[in-house]
């Protein structure tokens, strides 16, 4: 995403996070739908999910 955006988002590999979540995009665009003005024009918001598909990768801070 930093190459194809310009940007510098920096981020944990698979190996450090220790929960694997399987979600619904689905249910997920309704609830972005709800707040529009933060989402509509975010294309990065919008890869972002592309990229993980249905499955958000999570790290528990100790």
């Amino acid at each position: 995403m930093n190459a194809e955006f310009g940007t510098s988002f920096t981020g944990r590999g698979p190996a450090e996070c220790r929960v694997v979540e399987l979600v619904s995009r689905q249910r997920q665009r309704r609830a972005i739908a709800c707040h529009a003005s933060q989402s509509s024009d975010n294309p990065v918001l919008w890869r972002r999910l592309e990229l993980l598909g249905d499955r958000e990768y999570l790290r528990i801070l100790e």
